[in-house]
């Protein structure tokens, strides 16, 4: 946008773990090392960054580790620590809300 000449449009990209919104099964949702988030704690931190004109929110703060994480780790560790985690399978537990 600010190569457009549009310098007081800004972006905020919001990045939560897991989010208990109904689209997750409840006993499957909290990885090994997580929790399930609330819509309401999720909501007041991305009202509390846009706030602060962050253009990044990680959601909780242990977000922030994976861009440094994949930089500094081999792609076939990254793969192995994901299946040990359940994280490279959460997506199969995601279910419709029902309404």
């Amino acid at each position: 946008m600010k190569l457009n000449g549009l310098r007081k449009i800004r972006f905020t990209h919001v990045c939560p773990n897991t989010v208990n919104t109904g689209n997750v099964r409840r006993r499957q949702a909290g990885k090994k090392g997580t929790r399930l988030l609330q819509p309401e704690e999720v909501a007041l931190k991305i009202v509390e960054g846009i706030n602060r004109n962050r253009s990044f929110i990680g959601i909780p703060l242990s977000v922030y580790l994976i861009p440094l994480t994949k930089a500094i780790t081999p792609i076939p560790a990254l793969d192995a620590f994901n299946r040990f985690m359940g994280i490279a399978t959460s997506s199969e537990t995601s279910v419709g809300r029902g309404d």
